[in-house]
């Protein structure tokens, strides 16, 4: 289960990093 919350994390922030870009 905390792998798979840590990996959904990772996606998340990876969105918002993005979204901080644009």
């Amino acid at each position: 289960a905390s792998s798979a919350i840590n990996s959904n994390w990772t996606a998340l922030q990876m969105g918002a990093a993005r979204l901080t870009r644009q």
